[in-house]
């Protein structure tokens, strides 16, 4: 019930300002950057999880006996035990034509781990080993051409029927993409950590020796899981606005194509152009950042905290601090209005 009102609040809104177009050749215009990734950002709703995720940690880690939670620990103890998150791969196909097989999702699933453990390229400065790594749980086939052909249209059909349990699952989509672009995910706040909703999609042909030219060795799938535990684009807001995480420096615009060095907001400070949440070439992309990782782990605890805690920490969690999720799980559950209402706005169905 919570969700309907808040969806019939913000659909109010969306009505007085006007969105009611359900023309589809408008619906690039629901992400700021409209050339490769779709995912959608609100600069808002990102500083304030930002704020939530920072509070909640900081209060639990506070307790002396909540010391033992994970968010808890030092980055070396964190990389020592990394958290080992289910995926589930779910392939959207027309017929032969996006049909994965096991070996590339084998190469996919492989290379996302091996970006996540910074092992691309170790010699540019300011890389991290992530203390967060995936097991492949299973992989779905499905053939349907209708799906296939733009997942962002059907998104929500997609996952409605696929989706593996969003609590304790990381679910990943496979197919085709209209527009030039290769993938889009939201973030663990967008939504109630039970939706159906979370999960990323990524273009097929993206894959480690797929046909996109010059975005094919598996990093948009690393690009949108970045996204998906709560990591904005390095390059948000220009040279004013920025990610919100204190180790990447502001850029004016997303990298194009490979250089070897870029300062677009001519502040002594290199842009982020081997980041894995900027547009570089897929060569160049190398390297998530030790703020980016500490990010990462306070919003999946704050958001995700089934998918990153054990079922042990959260009793402890919520024993000690019966509501430490409220304000979280409010929060996501206003974000998810605010995605459905922009869907509906844009002309998708829901």
């Amino acid at each position: 019930m919570r969700l309907v009102a808040a969806l019939l609040g913000v659909l109010g809104v969306f009505a007085h300002e006007g969105h009611e177009s359900h023309n589809h050749s408008h619906h690039e215009h629901e992400h700021e950057h409209d050339e490769r990734c779709g995912t959608y950002t609100d600069m808002t709703e990102y500083v304030e999880s930002g704020r939530i995720a920072e509070d909640l940690a900081t209060k639990v880690c506070a307790n002396p006996k909540l010391q033992h939670i994970r968010v808890c620990w030092t980055p070396e103890e964190r990389v020592k035990r990394p958290v080992v998150i289910p995926v589930w791969y779910h392939v959207i196909h027309s017929g032969t034509t996006g049909r994965l097989t096991a070996a590339q999702v084998q190469a996919q699933f492989a290379q996302t781990n091996r970006d996540f453990a910074g092992l691309e390229n170790r010699n540019i400065p300011g890389w991290v080993q992530m203390d967060i790594t995936f097991r492949l749980a299973g992989t779905t086939y499905t053939d349907n051409p209708t799906w296939f052909r733009d997942l962002r249209t059907h998104e929500t059909a997609v996952k409605q029927l696929l989706a593996r349990d969003n609590r304790y699952n990381f679910n990943q989509y496979f197919g085709g993409l209209l527009n030039g672009l290769l993938g889009f995910c939201n973030f663990p706040n967008s939504f109630a950590e039970t939706s159906f909703r979370h999960g990323c999609v990524n273009l097929w042909t993206s894959i480690p020796g797929g046909s996109s030219t010059n975005y094919n060795q598996g990093k948009t799938t690393t690009h949108e899981t970045g996204h998906g535990i709560g990591l904005f684009h390095t390059f948000q807001g220009g040279c004013n606005g920025g990610d919100q995480v204190e180790d990447t420096c502001n850029q004016a615009s997303s990298t194009s194509g490979c250089p070897t060095f870029r300062d677009s907001c001519n502040r002594g400070c290199p842009d982020p152009i081997n980041n894995y949440m900027d547009y570089s070439f897929d060569r160049c992309m190398t390297q998530f950042t030790p703020g980016q990782n500490r990010r990462a782990n306070t919003q999946l605890f704050t958001f995700r905290p089934s998918l990153y805690l054990t079922e042990e920490e959260k009793k402890a969690v919520e024993q000690e601090m019966p509501h430490a999720w409220d304000e979280a799980e409010a929060f996501a559950h206003e974000s998810e209005a605010r995605y459905v209402a922009r869907r509906l706005a844009m002309g998708y169905e829901e």
